[in-house]
């Protein structure tokens, strides 16, 4: 099937002007399965009609999908972080709904019960649940703007917290090793949960 009208020629302005409208408050960041990735595709498939395109949907689930039902929460010594910013959700994170509290500690240390542990990787995840540890705390880069990017596939969620923060800061992170002197504290929730999400291809013709 053709276009009713020829379709307008690509540009740098009209491609700009597709990217702000998606990056809008009223789309709440287009993840999958969410009211704001839905009314993300339906503005989409508008802007396609427009054009004389016919625009069909293709539904179908995409299980195990990572989904915030909060907005994560980070303190350091007193000091709020900031979400995609300073720290982020790691695909591999129990959820945990109430603030957790306690002290940093080096993924190499004497004892890891009852604190948060500065961890290179996830390599320690195994001991670090065995001993009792209040979660990970694991490095991750950010974009050229600044942001700590989202991720949609990676490892499965484990039985401990797990936040990822910006590299610089967390090599910055004092930690208390095996001397007796009190390191300060984290406090953070990660409220993530696993769900089947319902998601829609656009197929279009002409």
């Amino acid at each position: 099937m053709t276009t009713t009208r020829p379709a307008p020629a690509v540009s740098s302005a009209r491609l700009r002007t597709t990217v702000t409208a998606l990056a809008e408050d009223r789309f709440t960041g287009r993840r999958v399965g969410t009211t704001g990735g839905r009314t993300a595709a339906a503005w989409l498939a508008e802007q396609l009609r427009a054009i004389g395109a016919t625009v069909t949907t293709d539904a179908f689930p995409v299980p195990r999908v990572r989904e915030l039902y909060r907005t994560p929460h980070l303190t350091w010594d007193g000091r709020a972080l900031v979400h995609r910013r300073d720290f982020v959700e790691h695909l591999a994170s129990a959820d945990l709904p109430a603030p957790a509290t306690g002290e940093l500690v080096r993924a190499d240390a004497d004892e890891l019960g009852g604190l948060w542990v500065l961890a290179p990787d996830l390599g320690v995840s195994a001991r670090a649940s065995r001993e009792g540890a209040v979660g990970l705390l694991v490095p991750r880069g950010t974009d050229e703007a600044g942001w700590m990017p989202k991720m949609i596939a990676g490892p499965p969620p484990g039985n401990l917290p797990v936040l990822a923060i910006r590299t610089e800061l967390h090599r910055q992170l004092p930690t208390r090793r095996r001397s007796p002197r009190r390191s300060r504290c984290a406090r953070s929730t990660s409220p993530a949960r696993t769900c089947t999400a319902c998601c829609a291809n656009l197929p279009r013709r002409g």
